[in-house]
């Protein structure tokens, strides 16, 4: 076990993480809410701020497992490195 399965099992259970803290020490769980909010809002107000370039959309195709394999134009200066992630905001339909 390790790697993407990991990461989403951490992630499906932070709610029950939060009810542990919870019931251990109820006067202190706003540490542990303040802060990972706080980082929530500093990373939406930087993402906010950011150049959002409009790429086109060349391929999309269905793959096994509810995997969607989406293929754009690059942007011109556009380099991949490991560890980067995509949102994307889908304006329109199929």
């Amino acid at each position: 076990l390790g790697g993407y399965n990991l990461f989403w099992r951490v992630h499906a259970y932070w709610k029950w993480v939060f009810v542990l803290l919870l019931l251990h020490a109820p006067g202190r769980l706003w540490i542990w809410l303040f802060f990972p909010a706080m980082l929530v809002v500093l990373d939406r107000i930087l993402l906010a701020n950011r150049q959002r370039p409009y790429l086109v959309l060349l391929s999309a195709k269905t793959l096994p497992k509810d995997v969607m394999m989406l293929t754009f134009e690059m942007p011109q200066g556009w380099s991949y490195e490991a560890g980067q992630y995509v949102l994307i905001g889908w304006q329109g339909e199929w």
